[in-house]
C-alpha cells in the first residue's frame, strides 16, 4: 500500500553527474518501494531535523552509495509542482553533485546523461535543471570543476562535458573548443602536461592533457 499525504512536505533530490571517459553520466538509484519499486531514479530523501546539505549527503549515501569525500554539492533551485510526487505535495529541494570520475557508487548506476529519460516523478526536469546548472559552474566554480574532472583532464574531455551538459539541459550554441582552450588558460587553474592523449572514438586525434595548478 503507498503512503499518502496532504500536507506539503519538504524533500531533498540530488543530481549526481560523474564524468567518465569522454561521456557524461548520472548515478540513478534503484527505487526499494512503492511508487516506482524497483525503477532508477535520483537519489532522494524527505528533510528531517537536518541542513538541506546534510540531507544531500545522506540521499547521496542511503540511494546510490556515493561517500561525501567524492562529490562537490550545490544548489540547484526548488520544484514544488504539486502534481510531482504521486503520493501527495512535496516541496523539492533540488541539489547537483559533481561526483569524482573515479568514485564507484555502490549501490548506484551510472546511466549516460543522454539516456537520463524516463525516469519517475519530475526526475526528467531535475536532470535538465541540473545538466544547465553544473553547465553554469563549470570553469566559474574551480572546486566543482577539480571534482568532475578529477586530477588530469585533456582539451576533448572538457569540450565533450560542456557539449553533452548543453544537450541535455537544450542549450544551443556551445562555443567551439578554442574557445574553451583559451577560457582554461585565462583562468590560471590548469596548465598543459606536455602529454596528449588518445580520444577513445575512432579517428580521434591525441588532445592535449591539462593538470591543476597549484600554490
Amino acid at each position: 500500500m503507498t503512503e499518502t499525504w496532504t500536507q506539503p512536505l519538504i524533500s531533498v533530490d540530488v543530481v549526481p553527474l560523474r564524468y567518465r571517459p569522454e561521456i557524461v553520466e548520472v548515478v540513478l538509484g534503484r527505487r526499494a518501494f512503492e511508487p516506482f519499486a524497483g525503477e532508477l531514479a535520483l537519489p532522494g530523501v524527505l528533510m528531517q531535523r537536518e541542513r538541506s546539505i546534510d540531507a544531500a549527503d545522506r540521499a547521496l549515501g542511503s540511494k546510490v552509495g556515493i561517500d561525501d569525500a567524492h562529490v562537490v554539492i550545490r544548489d540547484v533551485g526548488i520544484e514544488d509542482a504539486p502534481e510531482r510526487d504521486p503520493r501527495g505535495p512535496t516541496l523539492s529541494i533540488v541539489k547537483v553533485a559533481a561526483v569524482a570520475p573515479g568514485a564507484t557508487p555502490e549501490s548506484g548506476e551510472g546511466v549516460p546523461l543522454a539516456e537520463a529519460v524516463g525516469l519517475p516523478f519530475d526526475h526528467d526536469a531535475l536532470v535538465r535543471l541540473a545538466a544547465r546548472r553544473l553547465l553554469e559552474l563549470l570553469w566559474s566554480d574551480r572546486e566543482v570543476t577539480e571534482a568532475f574532472f578529477g586530477e588530469a583532464f585533456t582539451s576533448r574531455d572538457a569540450f565533450l562535458a560542456q557539449e553533452q551538459l548543453a544537450a541535455a539541459a537544450g542549450v544551443e550554441g556551445t562555443p567551439p573548443l578554442r574557445n574553451l582552450r583559451r577560457r582554461i588558460e585565462e583562468l590560471g587553474w590548469a596548465a598543459p602536461t606536455g602529454e596528449t592523449r588518445q580520444s577513445t572514438a575512432r579517428g580521434g586525434r591525441p588532445t592535449l592533457v591539462w593538470a591543476w595548478t597549484r600554490d
